[in-house]
């Protein structure tokens, strides 16, 4: 079976004023994948991964990312993090179902204006139903129900007990407060997983 596509380098130069860092930068990453960058301390890794996840604009050439990829599909762990100290870590831990909430929220809303209006052969009543059906299909995926085991699962696999979860993150180390973000990226099921020296810290 073919592998599938994610992110395609065609002769790609990047850097910053016009000053570049990588030039004529050719690569393919496909489903199944597992790439190492390696090199000294401003070399350019995280220029390369700001380039992929479309902050920062090639120079020249360029960077194709899967549609699905395009819709947020990527986890980014960064090497430099801002770290919220008044969390709980469960609750720290929780904050990657944000998305399902606000998915919820909107779902509830255009339900509520569907049994409201009566004008039901409009093109705009008909763009609510697809709107209502494509929510409803990322909440399956995303899985929109309880999730509270899933993020203990998740915790407990990078390393966490259960004594841990009622902590208040700002009682880790900085290679602990790393695998707390891990785990929200890990908990949201990106299609693909970038890390930005994940080692640090520890």
């Amino acid at each position: 079976m073919e592998k599938k596509k994610l992110i395609e380098c065609r002769d790609v130069s990047l850097g910053y004023e016009g000053l570049p860092i990588w030039e004529h930068l050719d690569f393919t990453v496909h489903s199944g994948d597992y790439l190492c960058i390696v090199g000294d301390n401003g070399s350019g890794k995280s220029t390369l991964l700001r380039g992929i996840l479309g902050l920062l604009t090639p120079q020249s050439g360029k960077i194709l990312r899967a549609p699905e990829l395009e819709k947020g599909a990527v986890g980014y762990l960064p090497q430099h993090m801002i770290h919220n100290d008044d969390t709980t870590v469960k609750d720290e831990a929780s904050k990657a179902f944000n998305r399902i909430l606000d998915l919820q929220q909107r779902l509830e809303q255009l339900n509520v204006e569907l049994c409201e209006r009566t004008d039901y052969e409009s093109e705009a009543y008909m763009a609510l139903i697809e709107e209502v059906s494509h929510l409803n299909e990322q909440l399956d995926m995303q899985g929109g129900g309880n999730f509270d085991a899933e993020v203990e699962k998740t915790l407990m696999g990078l390393g966490f007990v259960r004594s841990d979860f009622t902590r208040s993150t700002n009682e880790f180390s900085g290679g602990w407060r790393m695998r707390i973000e891990l785990a929200k990226i890990l908990l949201q099921r990106p299609d693909v997983l970038l890390l930005d020296e994940p080692t640090n810290h520890l």
